[in-house]
């Protein structure tokens, strides 16, 4: 008679440590966003080396500009895995055409993260800096990186 509350709290502890093991497996995973930087425009020393650069604009239809080739998210997939595997340093610029929903450029980032250690983002600010007489961009990687 004495062994049946012991029992019973016993299995009442399983029951409450099963409950919570299973709530725990249901949630999603905590969202930790995209890490990217924000690009900026430089001039003089900071733009050597400008023709390796790797800029993909992302544009309606699931298709992207890769530097100035249009490629399907799937071709950008294949070509970025190509580019940054010989690259030491693997930076990859991001920027989109206007009217874009949020969705279509996120996979973009997203496919370029998978290849790249930096992801910077072109503003249309900085995409004007960059293209005048002398300037460049520069990925900005002194900076801690914005989660989007």
């Amino acid at each position: 008679m004495r062994r049946y509350p012991l029992v019973a709290a016993f299995c009442w502890t399983l029951f409450l440590i099963a409950v919570v093991y299973v709530r725990a497996l249901d949630q999603p995973p905590p969202s930790v966003g995209l890490r990217v930087k924000i690009a900026r425009a430089a001039t003089g020393v900071a733009c050597d080396g400008d023709a390796r650069l790797v800029v993909v604009r992302v544009m309606s239809g699931g298709l992207a500009q890769l530097n100035s080739t249009t490629l399907t998210l799937n071709e950008l997939d294949r070509q970025l895995e190509q580019i940054m595997s010989t690259r030491a340093e693997r930076v990859v610029f991001v920027s989109s055409n206007d009217n874009l929903e949020s969705g279509e450029v996120i996979a973009v980032i997203d496919i370029a993260t998978k290849h790249a250690d930096y992801v910077s983002l072109i503003t249309p600010d900085v995409e004007s800096g960059a293209s005048a007489p002398g300037g460049c961009l520069d990925a900005n990687l002194n900076l801690p990186p914005i989660l989007l």
